[in-house]
């Protein structure tokens, strides 16, 4: 219980405790009876205990929920962030095609703390359309996180292909 809960507590015991002093020797009814003046008094007591409550719940209610809206307005805030930044680089395109490896570099490197996915697509090949078509639905849902996707003609970044490609096959080898 909190202080307040106890003070009232407290003083609810307090005023039954004076009550038998002056009175009778046994302690009043908690039940209510119109002709009993001491059972107002607790029942006056009682509602301002309950009152006390209700105020809090209220004021407990009421910073829970102004927390969790700026809570929800800082990731709203965020999330318009990432997609402002989104759109600035690509033109609004969820998925752009990149039309050379500079732009890619630039890209993968000026976020250190950002995840890019990036296809390299190849047209003569169904499974590169396939690719494409599942992260251009992928990155539709995913815009307002940190992540970004772009895409390159395979053709147009020769030295990273072949980087990728050499990795490949060392790390076939190894297997």
């Amino acid at each position: 219980m909190s202080d307040i809960d106890n003070k009232l507590l407290q003083k609810y015991q307090d005023n039954i405790l004076s009550k038998t002093q002056r009175g009778s020797q046994s302690p009043p009814r908690l039940e209510h009876t119109n002709s009993d003046t001491s059972d107002d008094d607790s029942d006056a007591i009682l509602q301002e205990l309950e009152d006390e409550i209700e105020q809090q719940d209220s004021s407990f209610s009421q910073r829970y929920r102004e927390a969790r809206l700026q809570e929800l307005s800082n990731q709203i805030q965020r999330a318009r962030n990432v997609v402002n930044e989104n759109n600035s680089i690509s033109g609004g395109e969820t998925f752009p095609l990149l039309p050379n490896e500079a732009e890619l570099m630039k890209i993968t490197t000026s976020s250190p703390t950002a995840r890019v996915v990036v296809l390299f697509k190849n047209d003569c090949f169904q499974t590169s359309k396939m690719m494409e078509d599942a992260i251009n639905t992928i990155s539709k849902k995913h815009l307002t996180q940190s992540t970004r996707f772009v895409r390159i003609n395979a053709v147009d970044a020769p030295f990273l292909t072949t980087r990728i490609d050499q990795r490949y096959r060392f790390e076939e080898l190894q297997s």
